[in-house]
């Protein structure tokens, strides 16, 4: 799940680059420069909840189709993420 990318709309509706003095750049690449950069994957575990990432809490179920062939969509979480 892209964290980021899904708390973005909320808080910036607009879909703007990162500044680059916020960029953490490989510098180990050959290419890498002043004006060029490969980012680093965070190996932080980021802070997100449901209700971020959705937009609204989420309580029950949230079945797929309606009737009787209707299957759910299922999140295991931890519950501190809920």
């Amino acid at each position: 799940m892209d964290i980021d990318r899904s708390k973005r709309s909320r808080d910036n509706p607009i879909p703007r680059p990162v500044p680059a003095e916020e960029l953490v750049c490989d510098t180990s690449k050959p290419y890498h420069s002043g004006d060029t950069c490969y980012p680093l994957e965070s190996t932080l575990e980021k802070e997100w909840g449901l209700s971020e990432v959705f937009g609204r809490t989420l309580n029950g179920v949230c079945p797929l189709t309606d009737g009787q062939d209707a299957e759910s969509v299922c999140l295991q979480v931890p519950h501190e993420r809920a």
